[in-house]
This record gives structure tokens, C-alpha cells and sequence, in this order.
């Protein structure tokens, strides 16, 4: 699965055949029609893999540390990490255009859950909606920074990238998450914390 991934992730799912996966996978087309339908079927499982494995990166990296900025600096570590060496983790978090119903179903419902997983961690009440947005940001945006530096042909180390996006994070989402307050069910931003920008200096 992890061959065919990595030709989903290259091609993009519209431009994949099954000849194509066959061939990547170094297995005969006809065999490769024994185990799954069509390609649409292929595809969700190996989304579902990816899924499973983004699951288990959150989860364990959410419990190896405590505090806010702990769990951010780990959860910056694992899906950076998690990116470099598994490729298909792009597919949940950068998905493509499949065209596909089920595919944009199960990839919004992971999202989605994995989202709360993180803010329920991160936020100050359970039940902060602003904390689980800024949980989004923080799933989407670090993978997408580690592709990017591998696209790039990791221009710098593996850790000071990591370094460099957790500074970004904390100071950013961590501000964010720090000025997050519940009241009566309805998360806001108190006005006194909102801090401008700071000027340019020429």
C-alpha cells in the first residue's frame, strides 16, 4: 500500500491507472483486480491506511508531553516527521481533487475528529471552538510546510526546519490559544488581548 500511495501522491488520483499502480507496486494488473474492484476502492484503502497512521501520530504525540506548548513543539515534531517519511500522510492533509463523495467524506470526518482530539488537548476548555480552529491550522499548516522543504530538497536540516516551525506555532497558535476564553458555551477573544501588529521599522 505504501508503493501505491506514493504513485497517488505523484500523480494525483485522476492521472493514476491501474496499470500504473500495478506497475509501481511490481504486481500483475489481473492480481491487482482479485483484491480490489477499481481504483476507487484501492484509493480508500489507502487512505484509510493513511488515516489510521495520521491517528496514531496525534495520538501518541499529544501523551508524550504535558502542557500546551509541550504537546505543540511534539505535535509540530510528529506530523513534520510523519510527512518526511510517510508520503501518504499527504493525502489526508493536502487532499487531492479525486471528484470522489466518499473520498472528500472521510477525508472532512478525520480532519474533523482529529481537530478536536488536538484542541481538547491544547484548548482551555473542552469545549473551545476557537482552540479546535486553531487545532485545523496546526494540522494542515506543519505538513504542508514539510512537503514544501521536501520539494525543495531540504535546503536545511530536519531540525532546525522543526525548530524553526515551532517558534511560528507557539508565538502564533500559542497567543491565540492564551487569549481564548469560554463564556456561556461561546468562545471569543477578550479585546484587551488582541495585540496589533508590530510596525515595520524602515
Amino acid at each position: 500500500m505504501e508503493q501505491a500511495g506514493a504513485i497517488f501522491v505523484a500523480n494525483g488520483y485522476r492521472a493514476t491507472s491501474m496499470s500504473d499502480l500495478a506497475r509501481g507496486s511490481n504486481i500483475a494488473k489481473p492480481t491487482l483486480y482479485t483484491e480490489f474492484s477499481g481504483k476507487l476502492e484501492l484509493y480508500l484503502t489507502v487512505l484509510q491506511g493513511a488515516m489510521d497512521v495520521l491517528a496514531a501520530t496525534v495520538d501518541t504525540a499529544l501523551h508524550s508531553a504535558e502542557g500546551r506548548r509541550e504537546r505543540i513543539e511534539a505535535l509540530v515534531t510528529a506530523l513534520f516527521e510523519l510527512t518526511d517519511t510517510d508520503s501518504r500522510a499527504i493525502l489526508v492533509i493536502r487532499p487531492d481533487d479525486t471528484g470522489e463523495p466518499s473520498v472528500e467524506l472521510r477525508i472532512r470526518r478525520m480532519l474533523s475528529t482529529c481537530a478536536a482530539t488536538i484542541g481538547r488537548a491544547l484548548g482551555p476548555e473542552s469545549s473551545s471552538a476557537a482552540a479546535q480552529m486553531l487545532a485545523m491550522t496546526l494540522l494542515t499548516l506543519v505538513p504542508r510546510c514539510a512537503q514544501d522543504w521536501v520539494n525543495a530538497g531540504r535546503p536545511i536540516s530536519r531540525e532546525e526546519a522543526i525548530d524553526t516551525i515551532n517558534m511560528l506555532c507557539w508565538n502564533g497558535i500559542g497567543d491565540a490559544l492564551r487569549a481564548c476564553t469560554d463564556t456561556a458555551g461561546v468562545t471569543s477573544i477578550r479585546p484587551s488581548q488582541r495585540q496589533s501588529a508590530p510596525a515595520f521599522r524602515r
